[in-house]
């Protein structure tokens, strides 16, 4: 491995020892009480859920929000019977000096996680979570944003690319994903109790690494970056200008 992608990979390696230096991405005592209700899914279809994913046809009628405690764990990935549930992306970029009309107008915030149930230490997502009971999607990544890197967003802010259902862990873990991009102007406050760093990449870059370190990605975010993919493409095809730009201020592939 050469070039550019040995170069991401010290960069990325250099990130996470400065992250264990500063013991940043330890959750510390998780032995406390884990009384966090999650949003999931009790039935098998959310109205209108088969419209937008083929694959669900599996699922029957009935799909109603009800309030679920997240089990023993902590954020909670023992859902008896992998029950679906609700939980909100967040790809947030920053203007970077580039080509005018293309991605390299813009940096990815990438997210190297903390010590957690489920991804613990992958790349992954800016920011995303599972949706807390009473809320939507849009108010999750509205909340995780605000937890994770410490930037206040209002809902106008935040864009959604699409929503797909996402199973991992061998089965154990259904999601029922919405995923957003934001673009961001202020500078970042990680939570190092939740994050080990959250820095930006060229989206080329993010390729690059994937290429080469597949292992390093939390499945989720893989996803994540395949349907960013398909909407910019759709994007490039139907209307002029940077289709990443316009899909963060907004415009939605049909």
């Amino acid at each position: 491995m050469v070039g550019p992608a040995s170069e991401m990979c010290m960069r990325v390696k250099w990130l996470d020892l400065n992250a264990k230096r500063f013991g940043r991405g330890l959750r510390g005592d998780l032995s406390g009480p884990k009384d966090e209700r999650v949003a999931v899914l009790s039935g098998s279809k959310v109205p209108g859920l088969n419209t937008l994913f083929p694959q669900a046809s599996l699922l029957a009628d009935g799909w109603k929000i009800r309030a679920e405690c997240h089990g023993e764990e902590y954020k909670g990935v023992k859902y008896p019977g992998g029950i679906w549930h609700l939980t909100a992306h967040v790809l947030m970029f920053k203007m970077a000096p580039g080509e005018a009309g293309s991605e390299a107008d813009f940096l990815l915030y990438v997210q190297r996680r903390g010590e957690r149930t489920h991804s613990s230490g992958k790349l992954a997502q800016s920011v995303g979570g599972h949706v807390s009971f009473g809320l939507t999607p849009l108010e999750a990544a509205l909340k995780e944003t605000r937890e994770e890197a410490g930037v206040m967003l209002s809902p106008g802010d935040l864009s959604e690319v699409a929503r797909f259902l996402h199973v991992s862990q061998g089965g154990k873990n259904h999601e029922v994903a919405s995923l957003f991009a934001a673009q961001i102007a202020k500078p970042l406050k990680p939570n190092y109790k939740e994050v080990s760093w959250i820095e930006p990449f060229k989206l080329e870059d993010v390729d690059l690494l994937f290429k080469y370190c597949p292992q390093e990605f939390s499945k989720s975010f893989q996803l994540d970056l395949i349907w960013l993919r398909m909407a910019i493409e759709k994007l490039r095809a139907g209307s002029s200008g940077n289709p990443l730009e316009n899909l963060l201020a907004g415009q939605i592939p049909a």
